[in-house]
């Protein structure tokens, strides 16, 4: 997946007003097996399916991209312990 670079310089975490970067392979594996056990930051368990994800550059959360679109609402966000996207 290929997000322009210019949008990837903008775009921050709504929550923290970090920068994000877009997941690797290894990291998207990891945020993909976490959201298997986690919740979003608005405590709904993550059912829909979604091919990418930024991760903000502390590691604590990930926003996933569906259908080529971040979802950059702070209520979906991905919540990530430390270390679990390779941060």
């Amino acid at each position: 997946m290929a997000l322009d670079t210019r949008l990837l310089e903008i775009l921050r975490c709504p929550a923290t007003g970090l920068p994000l970067a877009l997941a690797s392979g290894a990291q998207l594996e990891d945020v993909r097996r976490a959201a298997l056990f986690t919740t979003t930051a608005a405590g709904r368990a993550i059912h829909a399916p979604f091919e990418a994800a930024l991760i903000v550059a502390d590691g604590s959360r990930a926003y996933p991209i569906q259908n080529g679109i971040p979802v950059m609402l702070d209520s979906e966000a991905i919540l990530l312990t430390q270390g679990e996207a390779g941060a």
